[in-house]
């Protein structure tokens, strides 16, 4: 596969230092058999990762991105899950917890949430505009791909005992229940 040298504005970083690269053209994803509805895809590298990120232009009033990332499970002991959590926590560029959340919140989306299965985390985004999602993108996948995960965050979000000597964290609870 190809790889185009323009790279679309919304996938620059802070130095206008390119985050992405187009690989080859669009798909087109026909429906049905009539030719005359489909979805049109393109597909994104990320430079240092190498990671992929595949838009689907699907007619829609709310924009959706799902960020896959495989997990490899060995036993039940909740790695993925406490990571999962841990990555909203902040990150190397962006350290402020919350600080995706707040930037989603103004780019018309209601936030972002995400989900541990046996084999993968699904982290989700869904806005008001296409703007949107590029606009909250970097920042998101700064978090996926470089999360602080700091002894203080897993103390806070995943495991500690309150002051009556009960187990909490969010982490625990959901794993409890």
């Amino acid at each position: 596969m190809s790889t185009e040298a323009t790279t679309p504005p919304s996938a620059l970083g802070a130095g206008k230092k390119p985050l992405f690269v187009k690989e080859g053209g669009d798909i087109f994803i026909q429906k049905s058999s009539s030719g005359t509805d489909g979805i049109r895809t393109s597909v994104y590298k990320h430079f240092e990762s190498n990671m992929r990120v595949v838009v689907c232009r699907v007619p829609s009033p709310i924009y959706t991105l799902n960020i896959y990332v495989p997990t490899a499970v060995t036993d039940d002991k909740g790695l993925p899950h406490t990571l999962e959590h841990l990555i909203f926590c902040g990150s190397k560029r962006y350290p402020a917890r919350g600080y995706v959340d707040l930037l989603a919140a103004h780019n018309f989306s209601i936030g972002t949430n995400a989900w541990t299965t046996n084999d993968h985390t699904c982290y989700t985004l869904d806005a008001a505009s296409e703007d949107a999602v590029a606009n909250v993108l970097p920042v998101f996948l700064d978090h996926v791909l470089n999360p602080l995960l700091r002894e203080d965050q897993f103390v806070t979000e995943v495991y500690h005992y309150d002051v009556t000597g009960k187990e909490q964290g969010v982490v625990f609870s959901e794993m409890a229940a």
